[in-house]
């Protein structure tokens, strides 16, 4: 299992995020997830606010063959985690193992079975996913707080423009 004490290593030490990366368990998302790859190019923005940088991103590998790009199914994705993911925008080791594993992990099997959904416009991949992530929340051992930034998240999928 891997620990708040890791955690806060790689925290403080960049050369040791992949390493640490490397070690954590994806749990019964590991068969969807090719790798989970540290990239310090922070140049993704949020779903819902090109202002906000990513913190974790999923990305499905396509197939090149002949020159034409398909996406088949049963392919797995990759998983991108970007500095911000290291900061204080994740408290701990549970709240970023629920982004990587229940909400990232969760695009992964998503992509996986329905590849076409990678060309929607991502809406309702995200609300399901923080739907996962809100109720894998628990296990995780993480409180109210958390939840309501997950909710608050949610809110802005369902009406970009609330304030």
């Amino acid at each position: 299992m891997t620990s708040e004490e890791e955690f806060n290593r790689a925290r403080e030490n960049e050369s040791y995020r992949q390493p640490f990366l490397d070690s954590i368990n994806l749990e019964s998302e590991a068969r969807f997830v090719h790798k989970v790859i540290y990239n310090s190019n922070q140049k993704y923005s949020s779903f819902m606010d090109e202002n906000v940088p990513t913190i974790m991103r999923c990305k499905l590998r396509p197939l090149e063959i002949f020159g034409r790009v398909w996406l088949p199914s049963f392919r797995r994705a990759d998983i991108y985690v970007f500095p911000i993911a290291f900061t204080e925008a994740i408290p701990n080791i549970n709240s970023f193992l629920n982004n990587l594993i229940d909400h990232e992990g969760f695009h992964a099997k998503q992509l996986f079975f329905n590849p076409w959904l990678a060309l929607g416009d991502g809406a309702m991949l995200e609300l399901d996913a923080y739907w996962n992530q809100m109720i894998s929340s628990e296990k995780r051992g993480l409180d109210d707080n958390w939840r309501q930034i997950i909710a608050g998240k949610c809110s802005r999928v369902i009406d970009p423009f609330a304030i």
